[in-house]
């Protein structure tokens, strides 16, 4: 047997582990998996184990595992007593069809969609209390089932719940009289669990009511789009492309973002990172705003109305600027703009200017962009 993983289920930190398994027409995956983890050193034991399948799945778990007694086989195999593993006929889980009849089998899409509100039902429940640990095996059943497995973990599963596949020797896959190694120095019988990672967007659900699945993968696809990165912003005079939506905005309120963006890519203090991530050292306060004024926030105003233009000379020529206050009045402006003009609220929360406090003096408010430098392009 191998020992791979053993660190990872030396996890005494939970009140109650939870083995649950989709189990087809070879219930030996019950057997084999608690055979595993009984004989892993520490031993794993299961404070209750639930079997999700078809009518036609039950009768071969009752046939194999309880009428000819494999399972208490296995248990007096490991020298446990009779009746330790905490599995019985009411901890199978049938299927049922819309109409609530036994499923036989899985063979349409409205099978499918009877399964899946019913598995996902189930994850949810079994993932609501905090100290429990949830192992989910998706190696048995129909390949709908493993799919609505992983669906189900994808929106329920928690940080401390495994995914896994049991994987034993092709040999023995179907061989109706194998259930677990009867010698565990035979490499031929040796059972191996593979660690399956998953996505985690349960939170993205959180207070949210959402019993039809198909509604709740499209909520969490949702929300999970809003937070991707955004790749591409082209900056084109006063015009903003992102991602082929055009945004202009007066060139008043435009120079202050186009500011922040060349403060970003061509002033950036931290050549080192090629991704910006959490840094803000290209973020600034409001007197160097104001001292940046006609200089480099002024060259992205020109850029904007271009040099010929008379706003461009009434720009240089009005030095009795409230140049403070200009700055405040448009970057409240730009920020406005953004919120009421950008419906899109992954562009909006990326677009809009960020305010931090200074954390040697947090007296003082500085301004930036969360873009990724990597993602701004200047044409001019």
């Amino acid at each position: 047997m191998s020992k791979k993983g053993i660190e990872e289920y030396k996890d005494r930190d939970y009140t109650s582990k939870i083995f649950i398994a989709s189990v087809g027409v070879t219930p030996q995956i019950v057997t084999e998996a608690l055979y595993y983890y009984a004989t892993l050193d520490p031993p794993v034991y299961f404070d209750r184990v639930v079997l999700i399948t078809t009518s036609k799945g039950e009768q071969k778990i009752k046939r194999f595992l309880f009428k000819e007694e494999h399972l208490s086989k296995l248990e007096n195999f490991l020298r446990l007593e009779k009746g330790f593993f905490p599995l019985s006929e009411d901890d199978i889980i049938v299927l049922r069809d819309g109409a609530g009849k036994p499923l036989r089998d899985i063979r349409t899409s409205q099978d499918t969609e009877d399964v899946m509100v019913q598995v996902f039902q189930l994850m949810k429940d079994l993932s609501q209390e905090e100290e429990t640990k949830l192992i989910v095996t998706v190696a048995g059943g129909r390949k709908t089932m493993s799919v609505t497995m992983g669906l189900a973990m994808s929106l329920y599963g928690r940080s401390q719940d495994e995914m896994i596949h049991i994987i034993i020797p092709d040999e023995l896959f179907w061989n109706e009289n194998w259930f677990f190694p009867t010698d565990p120095n035979d490499p031929d019988q040796k059972i191996e669990v593979s660690n399956l990672p998953y996505l985690r967007s349960g939170k993205y659900l959180q207070g949210l009511d959402i019993s039809n699945p198909t509604e709740a993968i499209e909520i969490a696809q949702s929300r999970i789009d809003e937070i991707a990165p955004i790749t591409q912003v082209i900056l084109d005079g006063k015009k903003m492309i992102v991602e082929a939506e055009d945004y202009a905005f007066p060139s008043s309120v435009m120079m202050i973002w186009r500011y922040l963006a060349r403060k970003k890519t061509e002033h950036c203090v931290r050549l080192d990172l090629k991704y910006c991530g959490d840094c803000t050292e290209c973020y600034v306060d409001q007197n160097k705003m104001i001292d940046d004024f006609y200089g480099e926030m002024g060259e992205e105003y020109r850029l904007c109305v271009g040099e010929h233009s008379s706003y461009w000379y009434n720009f240089n020529a009005r030095s009795h600027y409230d140049i403070d206050k200009t700055i405040r009045e448009n970057r409240s402006k730009l920020k406005k703009i953004i919120s009421t003009q950008v419906r899109d609220p992954r562009i909006h929360k990326q677009a809009q200017i960020t305010e931090i406090r200074d954390p040697e003096d947090l007296r003082i408010k500085k301004y930036g962009l969360v873009l990724d430098k990597s993602s701004i392009k200047f044409t001019d």
